[in-house]
């Protein structure tokens, strides 16, 4: 049985408080099916989930993975992520300062983006 996920499903403020708990691994169990659903915020969580280790191994080719998937979904937070990533190195990622640029470079292009069709946003 094939069952719909809408992107309201994903409750960001429940997960929040589960981490604040020390419940990683529940938060990793209850976000993962939604991220694999295309779920932007579920996706960036698994994604700082990796990134830190919280619930999971850290794993930063996994913490990458997820948020150049929320990323493609043209979030500007995903690519800020990536690029903190590449910049510093974190997670076990190498440092790629080329990488980091085009990442903080897309970001600031989606913000730009975002602002121009909707002005009210800023």
């Amino acid at each position: 049985m094939m069952v719909e996920v809408s992107r309201a499903t994903y409750d960001l403020d429940s997960m929040m408080e589960a981490l604040v708990q020390g419940k990683g691994e529940w938060v990793h169990g209850e976000t993962r099916p939604l991220g694999e659903a295309g779920i932007l915020n579920a996706q960036l969580m698994i994604g700082l989930l990796y990134q830190l280790g919280i619930g999971v191994a850290q794993d930063g080719s996994q913490a990458v993975k997820w948020y150049r998937l929320a990323a493609e979904q043209n979030d500007a937070l995903a690519w800020k992520n990536l690029g903190t990533l590449y910049l510093i190195g974190l997670a076990g990622v190498g440092v790629d300062k080329a990488e980091a640029h085009y990442c903080f470079s897309r970001a600031r292009a989606v913000e730009i983006e975002q602002t121009m069709e909707n002005p009210t946003i800023h």
